[in-house]
């Protein structure tokens, strides 16, 4: 575990290798803060200095302001900054001194970013298999719905045929269709409503006019063969004439 002491005294190391020399006695620390007010412009009195260099100012704990002032000296921005640097050690500390290492760092991002993005694919896939189920449901429901109607349509035109051998038979056909062409659609969109409600599917408007608009589409084009097919009986009628 990195302990104060050996942040102190490594910092004395560096002081002294700018220095020039160990450092050891009064007029020596004199001469130190002399170098540091001129390399930093902080200003202290060399006795400052002595409970770091000086044996007989040993046991008094230095103040946080000397020590910034000598990591400035020897190149850092403060205190703080030398012991969160990387540099400041020999190698053969470093499995000692749990110094914060940038690559850590760097790794510890990068875990971070593959996990957000991870949980963001997932989360990507969710929302689409959400999407995909409800647009299955969706489809199911109105396969049910167009089904029925295309079932009951398609009676009520064979219904309609009943009267083919009628002098009025094309008065009828057209009453039929027309009749059938204006309310079928909002019934169409009320078994739709009625369906998606059981099912529990929540639907837009937009959604719902345009699957109603299909279903009524395909019986009225069922409705719509009774015109052709008498069409085409009175173009037979006409040639065999």
């Amino acid at each position: 575990m990195t302990t104060q002491e050996q942040y102190i005294a490594r910092l004395k190391e560096l002081v002294e290798a700018r220095y020039g020399s160990s450092i050891t006695t009064q007029e020596e620390c004199d001469a130190l803060a002399a170098a540091v007010t001129e390399a930093t412009g902080v200003k202290f009195d060399g006795r400052a200095y002595a409970p770091l260099f000086l044996s007989s100012s040993r046991g008094m704990a230095p103040r946080p302001v000397i020590l910034s002032a000598l990591a400035r000296y020897i190149g850092m921005g403060s205190w703080s900054d030398f012991c969160a640097s990387r540099n400041v050690l020999p190698a053969d500390d470093t499995d000692i001194i749990p110094v914060t290492r940038p690559w850590g760092v760097v790794i510890l991002t990068c875990i971070a970013i593959i996990v957000v993005i991870t949980a963001a694919i997932l989360l990507l896939r969710s929302s689409n298999e959400t999407i995909e189920r409800r647009q299955h449901h969706i489809v199911a429901v109105v396969s049910s719905i167009e089904e029925q109607w295309v079932a009951i349509t398609t009676e009520e035109c064979n219904a309609i045929r009943a009267y083919n051998s009628s002098d009025d038979y094309e008065s009828i056909i057209a009453t039929f269709i027309a009749q059938h062409n204006s309310t079928t659609r909002e019934d169409i969109a009320t078994d739709l409503r009625t369906a998606f409600a059981t099912e529990g599917i929540e639907v837009s408007s937009i959604e719902l006019d345009t699957a109603t608009e299909e279903i009524a589409a395909r019986c009225s084009a069922l409705r719509n063969i009774l015109s052709y097919e008498l069409q085409i009986a009175e173009e037979a009628t006409t040639t065999e004439l």
